[in-house]
């Protein structure tokens, strides 16, 4: 082999490499949404040959994918060495949002006095964002706006391990955030939903003044209400009523 065939040779093996990791981001996406949304419920047994038929792939890019998500949580192995979503426990909700309590009140601190005006408005533009795909009940919307605004201040730290940690945190309070929406929506009584949207203002009213110790209160009050919304003895049985039960 000369050495033009042999760079030509290099050249098809990596569009291929590049080709097959893309299925299997796809279905690492496709999945993720999917239980995020909670369109596939915590305890649901994940089969693979399913899948594959459903995303119309092979089994092995669904294999790498469960794979990904099991390192972020999202699923969990069970008997038989079957994969399941991984349970919405209220034990685990209140351990994320502790954990986050305790990392975005301090983050908020040192990001307080960083913020530009540009970056402010654009804080202000996710909260009308939210507040009207609340109104509308466009839940992906509304979610990635909250999140946004979150994932922004703790971005502006430019702390890459503090970064990484809350994305997989987010990921984990998403799919609270997806049940609060459908329990609420069904209910009609969006209380603590509306209630996020006033404690981002108050949050986005003490960055502009400037205040580190005022926007610190207000995402922690905006954090520990969420969680008193979830502990409730109303909400706790909602939210078991969302996990997979098997048909008869």
């Amino acid at each position: 082999m000369n050495a033009r065939e042999e760079t030509r040779w290099r050249v098809v093996l990596t569009l291929s490499s590049v080709t097959y990791r893309t299925l299997s981001c796809e279905c690492y996406h496709a999945l993720k949404k999917a239980i995020l949304h909670l369109d596939l419920p915590p305890g649901m047994p994940l089969d693979e040959g399913q899948l594959a038929q459903q995303l119309g792939t092979s089994k092995t890019p669904v294999r790498e994918a469960l794979a990904q998500l099991a390192g972020e949580e999202l699923v969990v192995a069970g008997p038989a060495r079957k994969t399941y979503v991984a349970p919405l426990s209220i034990d685990r909700v209140r351990e994320i949002y502790q954990v986050r309590i305790m990392l975005e009140s301090s983050s908020i601190r040192d990001v307080t006095p960083l913020l530009t005006a540009e970056e402010l408005d654009e804080l202000a533009a996710m909260v009308r964002r939210s507040k009207e795909a609340l109104v509308s009940g466009d839940f992906p919307t509304f979610t990635d706006a909250n999140q946004r605004f979150h994932l922004s201040l703790i971005e502006k730290s430019g702390n890459q391990l503090l970064i990484a940690i809350m994305r997989r945190l987010f990921d984990q309070a998403r799919r609270v955030s997806a049940a609060l929406f459908r329990v609420e929506r069904e209910t009609e009584k969006p209380s603590v939903l509306n209630r996020g949207v006033d404690h981002h203002e108050a949050i986005l009213d003490a960055l502009r003044a400037r205040s580190a110790d005022r926007a610190s209160e207000a995402i922690r009050l905006d954090i520990q209400s969420s969680l008193d919304g979830v502990m409730t003895p109303q909400m706790q049985e909602a939210f078991r009523k969302l996990e997979y039960r098997p048909e008869n």
